[in-house]
């Protein structure tokens, strides 16, 4: 495998294989379609090769943000290499009276974490091919519960019932990063999910 370098203005990365089908996309030279174009609009083309891995997904989606759009500060988990290979294998909660904390942590022993810790922690460890299918919690001026369903089964939900009601079904594909705001809590969370290779 080779990786084509293409400078463009932050709105586009390509990874490359040799000896795929040509295309075009407007702007820049001929790539080919076993690439990943990545977009900063949050619109992805993954690879046909690997769009099987979860079922019938086969492009990277973002949902909303739920909770204040304003509050914390904003981040976002997402990046060509959580992308291209770690999945998601732990997911700790921390909460008080609404989500405090989360931390990721990645098969490649990437750990990210936002918010500050609560007074009661849980931890979610999935299984070698266990994957994150949806989400739903509630949310209002923070996010006051979370929980996870995978394909396996559902964590949570934790925290309290403020706010109001909130839930993200992935269609298929799995959960691959968090993006958001926080602080001293979680302000909002969004989820970004796309094909995965177990």
């Amino acid at each position: 495998m080779s990786l084509l370098n293409t400078v463009i203005p932050v709105a586009v990365i390509i990874f490359a294989v040799h000896g795929a089908a040509s295309f075009h996309i407007p702007g820049i030279s001929s790539q080919n379609d076993s690439g990943i174009v990545a977009q900063n609009n949050g619109s992805f083309y993954y690879p046909n090769q690997f769009a099987h891995q979860t079922g019938s997904c086969n492009t990277f989606q973002r949902s909303m943000m739920f909770g204040d759009p304003t509050g914390g500060a904003f981040f976002d988990d997402s990046c060509p290499l959580y992308v291209l290979s770690p999945r998601i294998t732990r997911i700790e909660i921390s909460v008080g009276g609404v989500v405090d904390q989360l931390i990721v942590t990645y098969s490649d022993g990437t750990r990210v974490s936002h918010g500050q810790p609560g007074s009661r922690r849980y931890t979610v460890d999935l299984g070698s091919n266990e994957y994150i299918t949806s989400v739903f919690g509630r949310s209002g001026d923070l996010v006051d519960q979370i929980a996870f369903t995978s394909n396996i089964r559902t964590y949570g939900p934790f925290g309290s019932n403020g706010g109001s009601p909130y839930s993200v079904d992935f269609g298929g594909c799995a959960l691959l990063y968090l993006f958001g705001r926080a602080g001293r809590s979680m302000d909002a969370i969004g989820f970004g999910y796309g094909p995965l290779s177990l």
